[in-house]
C-alpha cells in the first residue's frame, strides 16, 4: 500500500478516522459535501478534495463513512467516482443492513474495485475501538494497520461480505436490549418509590449472576437443542414476564418493553417448547 487514504464522509466518525490516518504518517485527503466540515482536518494536515471523485483519484485506498448506503450510493456511483475508483481498495464504513453490503459488493466486483463492508465500535484509532470487516481476508489484510490506528484494533469477522453488518446489528441490539431491560427496571422502582440507588448497587451482582447465563443461552442457540427443564422450563419463565406486565400495568407505567418479551415467551410456547429451557426461546426469533 502507498499510504495514501481518502475520506469520504467527515462527520463525527469521519473525522475521527482521517485524525487517526493522519496520526499514523498516512497522507489523507477528506471530502464531504459540505466543504466546511473539512477544515479542521486542513489545519491538521489533510488534504481537501474539491469532490469526491477527486478524493477517489487522490488515494489508493478509499473509506466511506456518511450516514447511510442511501447517501454513499450515489456518491460512489457517479461514473466519475466509479472509474477513479477502478483497480482500488474501497473500505464502506456506513451504517447498513446485510442486504445493503451484498449489493455493494455485487456493484464492486462488476466494477473491478476491491470492497470491504465494516462498522466500527468506539472513537477510531482510540484504545478499545474495534473495527469490524468483511469480505476477502487478503483486501483485509493490506488495510489492517490503517484501520486499526495507533491504539484501535480492526478483526476480520468473515468472508461473506454480509458478516460486518449482521454483527453490528446483533452488538447493538444485545447492547440496547440490555439498557432498555435496566431502564424498565428503574421504572419499576421509581413508580414504588424504591430509591435508583439500590438497584444500582445491585448492578455488578446482576452482572456477575447472569452474565455466564448469557454464553449458556448462545450454546443452545447455537445447537438448537433445547433440553426439557426439570427447574425452570420456559412455561415458569412466561408466567414470570406476564407478571412484570401486570406490574407494569398496576405501577401506571409503560407496558411495551414487557408485553413485547411476554409475546415472544407465548410465541416459544404456542411452538410446543413450554417445558424446554427458558433459551428455547430462540425459536421465536427465527420467524416473522
Amino acid at each position: 500500500m502507498d499510504g495514501s487514504v481518502s475520506v469520504i464522509g467527515t462527520g463525527q466518525m469521519g473525522s475521527a478516522l482521517a485524525r487517526s490516518f493522519l496520526a499514523t504518517g498516512h497522507s489523507v485527503t477528506v471530502w464531504n459535501r459540505s466543504l466546511s466540515k473539512c477544515e479542521s482536518l486542513r489545519g491538521a494536515g489533510a488534504s481537501v478534495a474539491a469532490s469526491p471523485a477527486e478524493a477517489a483519484s487522490s488515494s489508493q485506498t478509499i473509506v466511506v463513512c456518511v450516514l447511510d448506503y442511501s447517501v454513499a450510493d450515489p456518491i460512489l456511483r457517479a461514473p466519475d467516482v466509479t472509474v477513479s475508483l477502478k483497480g482500488k481498495t474501497l473500505v464502506q464504513l456506513s451504517t447498513g443492513t446485510a442486504e445493503d453490503a451484498r449489493n455493494a459488493s455485487r456493484w464492486a466486483s462488476v466494477e473491478g474495485i476491491d470492497y470491504l463492508d465494516g462498522a466500527i465500535f468506539g472513537p477510531p484509532g482510540e484504545e478499545g475501538c474495534r473495527i469490524f470487516c468483511s469480505g476477502r481476508r487478503d483486501i483485509f489484510e493490506r488495510s489492517r494497520a490503517l484501520l486499526a490506528g495507533a491504539h484501535g484494533e480492526s478483526l476480520h469477522v468473515g468472508e461473506n461480505i454480509s458478516d460486518a453488518n449482521t454483527l453490528d446489528e446483533a452488538v447493538l441490539i444485545a447492547y440496547e436490549g440490555i439498557l432498555f431491560s435496566f431502564l424498565q427496571a428503574a421504572a419499576f422502582c421509581d413508580a414504588e418509590g424504591l430509591p435508583l440507588e439500590t438497584l444500582e448497587s445491585m448492578a455488578t451482582w446482576l452482572h456477575d449472576r447472569y452474565g455466564p447465563h448469557v454464553a449458556d443461552a448462545l450454546a443452545s442457540a447455537r445447537s438448537r437443542t433445547f433440553e426439557v427443564s426439570e427447574e425452570t422450563p420456559l412455561s415458569i419463565w412466561t408466567a414470570a414476564i406476564a407478571q412484570h406486565v401486570r406490574f407494569a400495568r398496576e405501577a401506571r407505567i409503560d407496558v411495551t418493553f414487557a408485553e413485547a418479551l411476554l409475546r415472544m415467551a407465548r410465541k416459544a410456547m404456542g411452538a410446543g417448547l413450554a417445558d424446554r429451557e427458558f433459551p428455547a426461546a430462540y425459536e421465536a426469533f427465527r420467524s416473522p
